[in-house]
């Protein structure tokens, strides 16, 4: 849902040429923030997050390794020059794809100043098909040329 008009802070958070992808804050139907930039998904921050409490994970990133693929606006030449989305990922880990390359490619990832309403459904932890495609998803990601070469680069700090 979009309770003001995004674009024009979303274009507005684009307008610099190294800003790759821009996003909108993300809540919920009942206001609460939703957890819309996250650091690398490595096998043990999902283990944590996994089972860590809601108020463990409710603080924003100072600087996303990515966001998430609910909404987000880009560079048109930022887009080309990574390819665009890679069509191989299925509903997970798309949007973590297509972050890394544009870091790797030299863009910046922006968080607009604005919110939308973000109805999750969070359906791999309640249906079996979602957590085969997700699982299917993230294995692909870790083994994939893009998320190695950012693990190698920004190994020891956030970009």
């Amino acid at each position: 849902e979009l309770p003001e008009n995004p674009f024009p802070a979303l274009l507005k958070a684009l307008s610099d040429n190294k800003t790759g992808c821009a996003y909108p804050s993300q809540i919920s139907p009942h206001g609460a923030r939703q957890d819309f930039e996250r650091d690398l998904p490595t096998p043990s921050a999902i283990l944590k997050r996994r089972f860590s409490t809601a108020s463990d994970r409710s603080h924003a990133s100072p600087r996303a390794q990515w966001a998430s693929g609910a909404f987000m606006a880009f560079n048109s030449a930022a887009y080309r020059s990574v390819d665009g989305f890679d069509e191989r990922y299925f509903m997970y880990c798309e949007d973590v794809d297509i972050c890394l390359r544009l870091q790797l490619a030299g863009y910046q990832l922006a968080r607009a100043d604005t919110t939308v309403i973000h109805h999750a459904q969070r359906q791999s932890l309640k249906n079996f098909r979602h957590l085969a495609w997700h699982v299917r998803s993230l294995l692909r990601l870790w083994n994939s040329a893009s998320y190695r070469a950012y693990v190698l680069k920004y190994a020891d700090s956030k970009p």
